[in-house]
């Protein structure tokens, strides 16, 4: 005679598939117990807002994350994946006291990605403590933020006026890796115009030649060339300029 099995009285998690097969979004790889290698599959579903029931035997330790939690708790392969699903539009504002986090955070992950030829020479506690202290309301900082979520940010910095308006310089202009491509660094560059119509002016590494492609399909020219004297990393640099 079969039993009959015991049903649980909290609300089933019903997952399901955006698609008709799972995508598969991240694989991570690392050593497992007794010499074997472990392999962690992250799969993208959805599901209803139920509260998560694991079924006995299974780990009880489960929770929904709110986004900005589930970014800034998972390690960093994960971390770009769950930025990259994001839903939504990051909205372009002045930054807040409580952003420094997340924009050392932009910082430190657009660099590696974008200039692995020229290494930080500051480490990441260092880079946090600079972002805290010296640029997070001490400058004319603008953040691209989502739901909690920092995804990019600029510093703009006064240069001189005359009748054409108040010129500028953009200081720092970094997104994640994640925004690269998605039209961010074009909204980005809208609100330094826009606060700099006497134009715009700014320094990029030699290297970082995506950089200089996206400044010259919005009007930069090259006006000047550096031998990397002027910076920390002593890396070969370009003066960008755009004219009202």
């Amino acid at each position: 005679m079969r039993r009959a099995a015991r049903r649980s009285r909290r609300p089933a998690c019903r997952c399901r598939s955006p698609t008709p097969t799972p995508p598969l979004l991240h694989v991570d790889v690392h050593p497992g117990p007794r010499g074997h290698t472990h392999l962690d599959l992250r799969y993208l579903v959805t599901s209803p807002q139920v509260a998560p029931a694991p079924p006995e035997g299974e780990s009880s330790d489960v929770e929904w994350f709110a986004w900005h939690r589930a970014v800034a708790t998972a390690e960093p392969g994960l971390e770009g994946v769950l930025r990259a699903l994001q839903p939504g539009t990051p909205s372009i504002r002045q930054a807040r006291h409580n952003d420094a986090m997340g924009v050392a955070r932009v910082y430190l992950r657009s660099r590696a990605f974008g200039l692995p030829e020229v290494p930080l020479v500051h480490d990441e506690r260092e880079v946090r403590r600079w972002m805290s202290d010296d640029v997070v309301g001490r400058t004319d900082l603008w953040v691209a933020e989502l739901d909690g979520t920092v995804a990019g940010f600029m510093v703009l910095a006064p240069g001189a006026s005359d009748a054409a308006g108040r010129s500028g310089w953009i200081e720092q202009l970094y997104l994640d890796p994640a925004w690269m491509g998605r039209g961010l660094g074009d909204r980005f560059l809208e609100v330094a115009v826009d606060r700099c119509p006497g134009g715009l002016q700014l320094w990029t590494f030699v290297a970082n030649e995506r950089a200089r492609r996206f400044y010259e399909r919005h009007g930069f020219v090259v006006e000047e060339t550096g031998d990397g004297r002027g910076n920390e990393e002593r890396a070969p640099d370009l003066r960008l300029h755009r004219r009202p």
